[in-house]
């Protein structure tokens, strides 16, 4: 809040940290900031948080945007994650939520 207009990327960890610790909404909050600016980590932070929440439609949106916007991270959104130093059981659990949101390892 005290940061005037931060990048979108600035909000990646902290959705991450919102994920991880089962605030879904929050992190769907704060993966919005960067996914308006089509960012696939964004993107894909939001889609694995809806899937956790079990909101099918609005994952499969968000799925279809980072279709468009990130064709190489939604066939691989853990390589997309490790350019961004995301650790690995943090990338397992994003793929879970992935997955639940109806991404599919092609």
């Amino acid at each position: 809040a005290r940061t005037m207009s931060p990048p979108g990327w600035y909000f990646h960890a902290l959705a991450m940290n919102k994920y991880l610790n089962g605030d879904y909404e929050g992190a769907i909050e704060d993966a919005g900031h960067s996914a308006r600016n089509g960012s696939a980590v964004g993107l894909a932070i939001m889609a694995a948080a809806q899937g956790r929440l079990g909101d099918v439609v609005a994952a499969a949106e968000t799925l279809t945007l980072l279709a468009e916007n990130s064709p190489a991270t939604m066939r691989d959104p853990a390589a997309e994650f490790r350019t961004h130093q995301v650790v690995d059981t943090t990338i397992n659990a994003l793929i879970d939520g992935l997955a639940m949101a109806g991404w599919k390892a092609q």
